[in-house]
């Protein structure tokens, strides 16, 4: 009995003559192609008359994990976003957005925070970033999150990294990185030293200026304020100085009382 295929659509499978079993003739990658459909025909060894049956044949290719997560946004580990310190509790700040070629399991992304990420919080399964607890002073700085894309993939999931660089300032004008931040251990969790780079905006600098000069005139201000008070309590001291004075000398005078009629020898 012969079985061969149907050579204008098997793809890249081929059934040799001596075996009875399907072979592929090259790599199958899912994400190229998925299924394959072709025709199987087997036929017997009938010396006067040969007779022969055909069989439709679907393959469908597995999956396996041989696609990283790629990351779209943000499109770069220098870009930076300015968070308002007015911002509230709970507020979206942005997200991370990741895709996976593969299916199944393989194509499921899990988003990690590797370092600290105070007072930042990602969402593990959408990679919303939101702001979990109030600003105070200390957090008017630059936040790097060190992010960690995985799938589900088995037995091994595969990784992609991106960093996430919030600003939190006054002015909302949009920053950026001079440098990448060196990149903590991973995917083992860690809390690696705080690496910033400088991030710079024309408003950071103008915002500084106008804060400088606030500075100096309200301390200009406390000043002249203090110098006119003690010029006052000096002056009202030297009034009731001079008060006390001309009452010491009243009482020192002693009143002569003239007569009214002179007398003479005469």
């Amino acid at each position: 009995m012969y079985v061969t295929t149907d050579l204008n659509s098997s793809g890249p499978f081929v059934i040799p003559n001596s075996k009875k079993t399907l072979h592929t003739t090259g790599r199958l990658d899912r994400e190229m192609q998925d299924r394959y459909e072709f025709w199987v025909m087997a036929s017997d060894n009938g010396s006067r008359i040969r007779l022969s049956s055909s069989v439709k044949v679907t393959v469908y290719v597995e999956d396996i994990n041989d696609n990283q997560p790629k990351v779209i946004l943000p499109e770069s580990n220098v870009s930076c976003l300015t968070v308002s310190p007015d911002t509230t509790a709970g507020t979206t700040i942005t997200r991370v957005y990741a895709v996976d070629q593969d299916s199944g399991l393989n194509s499921e992304l899990m988003y990690t925070v590797i370092n600290q990420s105070q007072p930042f919080k990602v969402d593990s399964r959408t990679g919303n970033i939101t702001l979990a607890q109030r600003l105070l002073g200390p957090d008017l700085r630059m936040h790097n999150l060190f992010i960690v894309v995985s799938d589900r993939g088995k037995p091994s999931p595969l990784h992609t990294a991106v960093w996430i660089n919030l600003l939190v300032n006054d002015s909302l004008d949009t920053c950026h990185l001079d440098c990448e931040p060196e990149e903590p251990f991973w995917p083992s969790p860690t809390t690696p030293e705080r690496v910033e780079c400088p991030a710079h905006t024309e408003s950071i600098k103008s915002t500084n200026q106008i804060h400088i000069i606030l500075i100096i005139g309200l301390g200009m201000m406390v000043i002249s304020i203090c110098l006119f008070v003690g010029t006052l309590i000096l002056h009202r001291r030297r009034k009731k100085s001079q008060r006390e004075t001309k009452v010491n000398t009243k009482e020192n005078e002693i009143p002569l009382k003239l007569l009214d009629t002179y007398y003479t020898d005469e």
